[in-house]
This record gives structure tokens, C-alpha cells and sequence, in this order.
């Protein structure tokens, strides 16, 4: 059995083995000489057996030389803080960030614990095996925020800098992108009484804990016994009865606070009102109220308004419409009693219209985290957190984006544009990405930033009103006014009107002028089509461009490029499996951003160290 060593040092307890009083004396001077060679022999046999591993590997040839610079404002910024200033330096704690993307994106104790316990951690961040001092969670933790507030992206653009000097690329190389789900490690709130509850409770303790004597009298008049102490509800009806309470509590906050906040300091006076936002965005988001003053929840799939509105169509997809008419102009006369029974019978449609009308971009999942919304993918469970956006080449990561989850992807192309360009990198002469990058808005939109110099590369998505067993929009050809459009039998409609939906126009072709005995009829109508309707044709104001990248898409270049698009795959994967980017381990759209950063930074390094290791091989 293994003796036990004492944690600190007591009574009767040496710090030399049993020696000769005149030998101690004659090391005592020499001690700290000793240590050192002690600690050189011992490093020498770990790194020598563990010459491959990656933290061995890097410390003998990577600097964070500009990422320290950029860092450098850490150590003022701790001065007028609690506790004692750490007095540790910047590169260190810059290695052990390093070091916590490699374990994993582990949390502050398991950083400490690494640097505490494993030898080679040590000699990679630079503290000495003997040494006593070694940075606490708490150091690690405030570091780790600092970078996250002023500096999120130095480690990755000091290793992007270093690679190219080391191993560089062509500038311009085409570069793959794709997203995945980062999530939080927040909650979803249960229902939106629970999320009315938690906004409402943190509003109030913030208020409590910073008060004024105005704000402290106001706050004094209510009773939230309704949140503090909820009762268990197990009927619809008991359920109905709580949201209705719990709206006419919220609304006596908002109102007994409001008139109060020019009372508190400009910080917390700030937090309030974004607070007090939140209340509302999610009532306009969640609730309905009818001209009786009774609120409901909205239906699911009304919810939020970009969340399943903008993912699911998007105003420049080259659809067809087909509206079969019967011949001749319908009388629309009709008296004032019939009109308001039609608008009775049609106000349930007419508010579920105007219910996407209003307030509210994305739906807010928890009070814990209010940057985190719902990322929903087809197939998939919706996950709260966030969008991450990578573009990578085949060697590297160029750059990484974090947007709140219900971002749409189509966005994707455009966010790693203006990253690049705020981070003075060249921008690649192709973007090759998924489906959701071929809408014609995205293309132009990317064209646009990029001032020509970037075009994307991705299939043409089936436009949401196309039949494919029919002709579709690709099947008519346009003149470049947009003023004719033919259809395949080489029938011209000169008939173009502005869509009212989206961005383009309508082409109408009649059964008179147009369809009359035409051969591929089965071909472009339905089957329960009416003999003697029309067919209209939305072209959008994208159709150019589209029709530019099918013929690009189709080219051999095209092919070839396309099904090179597999590579970010297995980037995502190393990213979600091994280095912790699949949660979040801080709130907030910040936290994320920085984490992901370091992640990839890591990521290329690694990709770097088995390149080099592959060619020294051959």
C-alpha cells in the first residue's frame, strides 16, 4: 500500500529526507539547482515517451505571440477588482485556454485540475513541476470572461497568421460552409407562464438588490405569492385561469416599475428596461388577447415570426402558381349583410395572418439564457441554443460565426463574408455550400458584400410552389426586360404584372390565347385541373442568376466542385465529438462565439500536426 503524503506541511514533518546535518547544509544552497535538474531529468523522459502527443508537439513550434498582444490588456483591467490582482502571465493563461479548447472546452475546476496534475499540461503552459503556484478556477474563469468581452477571436486569428506563414495557402481557395447546432446549457421554460414567471422574479430581485427608495416603496404594493409560491394546476381550465392571473400580475409590474426607472443608476436602469422588453416580446410572441380581454396562447404554428415563417419560404424561390379559373369574370357584387357573414366567416384566417404581423423576430426559449432561441431542422428535434456557421477549406478553418438558432442558413454565406472582411482576410473566389445557399436572394446578397468578388456554389433548391412532375419555372424562358415569357410549346405571354407575394413577376397564360389545344397540357397542369383555366408563372427577380449557377452546376467544374462538399463534414464532426462545440458551456451569444473560436483554433492546429506528420512520413 502507498504511503500517505500529507497535503501541507505539518509539524515534525521535514522537507529533506533523514540526511546528515552537514550534508542538508552543504544542499540547502543548491537546492533550488537540484529541482531544477531533477525536474529536466523527469521532463526529459515524458517528453521523449510522449513525443507525439499534441501538446508536445505544439509547444516546440507554435508562439501565441499575437494573441498575447492582444491580451495584454487583462492584467490592468483585474487592478480595482475583489481579491488579490493575479500576478500570473498573460502567455500562461493564454497556453491553459489553449488547453481547456483541447480537453474538450472543459469547465474552470478541470482546467485547474489539469494544470495541477498532468505533467505535460505543465510544461506546455510553462509552470514548473515544484511550483505551489498555480492559477485557481477563479483566475482561469476571469480570464477566460475577459477574452470573451475584448478579445474572443485572438487565438484564432494569431493561429490563422501562423499558419499561413507556415503553411500557406492559395488566398482565394474555394471555401466549404455549413452550420450546426450549438446548444445551451439553459433550460426551455416549461410553458409561457413559467417563462412570464422567471422574467418577472429576475426583474423584481434585480430591482430588490439595487433599490431606490421610490422603487423599494412601489415594490412594496405587490404580491407575487402567484410566482413565488405557484399552485399545481391539473385541468385545462385551471391552466386558462392561471395564465389570466399571471398576465394581470405582469401587467401591475410593468406598470408599478415603469414610472420608477428614471430613480435607478444608469446601469441597472439599463438591465430593467431590457427586462421589462422581454416581458413584452414574449406576450406579443405567445399571447393573444380577443376584444373581451381573455388571453390565450397562440397556436404552435403561428408562433414567433421568423422562426417559422423565414426557415420555411423564403420570397425569392422560383415558384409556380396555379390558379384554375373559370372562363369569364365572376360578379363580386354583394350586399352589405353578406359581406359582414364572409368577414365573419374568414376572420380566423385573417388573424392568423396579421398574428405573423406582429411583434417579435425570435421566440425567446428561457429566461436563464435570452440569446438562445429554437434551432429547428427538418428530421430533427429543435434544439435551444444557437446557429454556428463554419467555412473551411480543405486544410483550415477560415472563419466561424455564432448566430442565435432560429437563424435561417440561408444567412450563412453572408455572416461569413462580413467576418472575414471586419478581420481584413481575403475572401475566397467561391463559397460552396448546401441547398440553402441557392436561393437567388443569398446568391446576390453575397455578390453585393462581397463586391463581386465571392459567388456561391450550391444546388438550386425545388421552388415551394413547384409540382416536379409538371413543367416548372425553368422550363419557361424569359426575355432579359422580363416583359415576355414562353412556355415549352413556344407560346408567348406578354402579360407580366407585379407579384404581390414576392420578389418578381406573374406571367398569365390563358386558355384562349395560350392553352387552347396545346399537346402538353398533361404535362403542365394538374389532373383536377379545369379545361379552361389558366396558368400563372412567377418569375422572380433572381431568375438570372439562377439560371447562371444551374448552368454552372451542370458544368464539369460544377459536378466536380459540388461533390467536394462532404470535407466540412468531418470538420463538424472532430468539432462536436472531440473538441466540446455541441453545448455551450457559458450563456449567452458571447460565450458561444468565443468557445467556437478557440475550438477551431485548436481544430487547425490539429489538422496542421497531422498534415506534417503524414508528409513526414512519406
Amino acid at each position: 500500500m502507498l504511503p500517505s503524503i500529507p497535503p501541507t506541511l505539518r509539524a515534525g514533518t521535514p522537507d529533506l529526507p533523514t540526511l546528515p546535518r552537514w550534508l542538508r547544509c552543504l544542499l540547502l544552497p543548491f537546492l533550488a539547482d537540484l529541482l531544477a535538474w531533477a525536474e529536466r531529468l523527469l521532463l526529459r523522459q515524458v517528453l521523449t515517451r510522449c513525443a507525439d502527443h499534441f501538446l508536445v508537439w505544439l509547444g516546440t513550434r507554435y508562439e501565441p505571440t499575437q494573441a498575447v498582444e492582444a491580451c495584454q490588456g487583462f492584467s490592468a483591467s483585474q487592478q480595482g477588482s475583489p481579491g488579490r490582482p493575479p500576478d500570473y502571465s498573460v502567455e500562461l493563461l493564454l497556453r491553459a485556454e489553449l488547453v481547456r479548447a483541447w480537453a474538450g472546452n472543459c469547465s474552470d475546476r478541470d482546467l485547474e485540475w489539469h494544470l495541477v496534475n498532468n505533467i505535460i499540461v505543465r510544461w506546455f503552459v510553462g509552470l514548473s513541476l515544484f511550483t505551489t503556484r498555480i492559477p485557481d478556477h477563479t483566475t482561469l474563469s476571469r480570464f477566460h470572461a475577459w477574452m470573451r468581452d475584448h478579445a474572443p477571436d485572438a487565438l484564432f486569428r494569431d493561429v490563422d497568421a501562423f499558419l499561413d506563414r507556415v503553411d500557406p495557402e492559395e488566398p482565394t481557395t474555394t471555401q466549404i460552409v455549413d452550420t450546426f447546432a450549438m446548444a445551451t446549457r439553459a433550460a426551455a421554460s416549461t410553458s409561457v407562464v413559467a417563462l412570464l414567471r422567471d422574467l418577472t422574479l429576475r426583474l423584481v430581485n434585480l430591482l430588490r438588490s439595487h433599490p431606490s427608495d421610490a422603487m423599494t416603496s412601489a415594490l412594496a404594493t405587490l404580491d407575487l405569492t402567484l410566482f413565488t409560491k405557484p399552485k399545481p394546476v391539473r385541468t385545462p381550465e385551471e391552466r386558462h385561469e392561471r395564465l389570466q392571473a399571471a398576465v394581470a400580475l405582469v401587467k401591475q409590474v410593468v406598470t408599478t416599475v415603469t414610472p420608477q426607472l428614471p430613480t435607478l443608476n444608469g446601469a441597472i436602469r439599463g438591465m430593467a428596461e431590457h427586462y421589462l422588453a422581454l416581458l413584452a416580446k414574449v406576450q406579443a410572441d405567445e399571447l393573444i388577447t380577443d376584444e373581451h380581454g381573455v388571453v390565450t396562447e397562440r397556436a404552435t404554428k403561428v408562433k414567433g415570426k421568423k422562426e417559422d415563417k423565414d426557415k420555411d419560404k423564403d420570397k425569392d424561390k422560383d415558384k409556380d402558381k396555379d390558379k384554375d379559373e373559370s372562363k369569364g369574370k365572376r360578379k363580386r357584387k354583394r350586399k352589405d349583410k353578406d359581406k359582414t357573414n364572409d368577414e365573419d366567416k374568414d376572420k380566423t384566417d385573417d388573424e392568423e395572418t396579421d398574428q405573423r404581423k406582429e411583434k417579435g423576430a425570435y421566440r425567446i426559449g428561457s429566461a436563464v439564457d435570452t440569446e438562445a432561441t429554437f434551432r429547428k431542422h427538418e428530421g430533427s428535434p429543435a434544439v435551444l441554443g444557437f446557429n454556428a456557421i463554419i467555412s473551411t477549406t480543405t486544410t483550415r478553418i477560415r472563419a466561424c460565426v455564432v448566430l442565435t438558432g432560429a437563424t435561417p442558413d440561408s444567412t450563412a454565406p453572408a455572416a461569413v463574408v462580413r467576418q472575414l472582411q471586419q478581420a481584413d482576410c481575403p475572401l475566397p473566389a467561391q463559397i460552396l455550400m448546401d441547398a440553402a445557399a441557392g436561393w437567388g436572394k443569398t446568391r446576390v446578397q453575397v455578390a453585393a458584400l462581397s463586391e463581386g468578388e465571392t459567388t456561391i456554389v450550391a444546388p438550386i433548391p425545388q421552388g415551394g410552389g413547384s409540382d416536379p412532375n409538371r413543367f416548372t419555372v425553368a422550363d419557361f424562358r424569359v426575355n432579359a426586360d422580363k416583359t415576355e415569357c414562353t412556355c415549352p410549346n413556344g407560346k408567348t405571354s406578354t402579360r407580366p404584372y407585379r407579384s404581390g407575394e414576392g420578389d418578381g413577376v406573374n406571367f398569365r397564360f390563358t386558355f384562349k390565347q395560350h392553352c387552347n389545344g396545346c399537346l402538353l397540357w398533361p404535362q403542365c397542369r394538374k389532373e383536377d385541373a379545369k379545361p379552361t383555366g389558366h396558368r400563372t408563372v412567377f418569375i422572380s427577380d433572381y431568375h438570372g442568376t439562377l439560371c447562371h449557377a444551374q448552368n454552372f452546376n451542370t458544368s464539369d467544374e460544377g459536378k466536380a466542385l459540388l461533390k467536394t462538399r462532404w470535407r466540412v463534414e468531418q470538420t463538424i464532426a472532430w468539432l462536436t465529438r472531440y473538441q466540446g462545440s455541441r453545448q455551450v458551456r457559458c450563456l449567452g451569444l458571447k460565450a458561444a462565439q468565443c468557445e467556437l473560436n478557440q475550438a477551431c483554433a485548436v481544430r487547425n492546429l490539429i489538422s496542421w500536426m497531422h498534415r506534417q506528420t503524414r508528409r513526414g512520413a512519406a
